[in-house]
């Protein structure tokens, strides 16, 4: 009996063991950002907050080709994030987004990006591809609205610009 019983126990330590080792490699299993949208109806602008797994916006900093991104700056992570994710004006003309930096905190990355919505957001689209072509089970978040409302958008590879409601 005490032999069955000392197999039971080897085995669960085993099995807690390479659950523990698998969370290691895996840091964190979900591939996923979000962005949360402020409009700002009195500036007649918008402010994009969004957050990214450090090390997943590392691998897409670094495999994102170099190219110029118009008002952005020439920080890789801004050109990353600005040809990545994208707003549209109800009339269809698209937001022009400006870095206004970044700040890490623990393992994710916070970038912000303005830009001018004279006209508001009810009636625009939203897109954020960010991962994408890193990650097929990647899943991103919008939260799209004023301080008071908000509404949630997902998109996952595949998607289209989406209306934001």
């Amino acid at each position: 009996m005490a032999g069955a019983g000392m197999r039971r126990g080897t085995l669960a330590v085993l099995c807690v063991t390479a659950l523990l080792s698998a969370a290691r490699l895996a840091a964190h299993p979900i591939h996923t950002t979000l962005a949360v949208v402020t409009h700002a109806p009195a500036e007649r602008a918008v402010t994009v907050n969004v957050r990214i797994f450090a090390d997943d916006l590392a691998l897409g900093v670094a495999r994102h080709p170099p190219r110029p991104v118009p008002r952005m700056a020439e920080d890789p992570t801004a050109r990353y994030v600005a040809s990545s994710f994208a707003i549209w004006n109800p009339d269809g003309t698209r937001v022009p987004l400006r870095w206004c930096g970044s700040r890490p905190q623990g393992g994710v990355v916070w970038v912000c990006m303005r830009g001018p919505v004279p006209r508001g957001l009810r009636g625009g689209r939203v897109l954020s591809t960010l991962q994408f072509a890193l990650y097929a089970d990647q899943v991103n978040v919008v939260q799209v609205g004023t301080a008071q409302s908000r509404k949630t958008l997902m998109f996952v590879p595949g998607d289209r610009p989406k209306p934001i409601p």
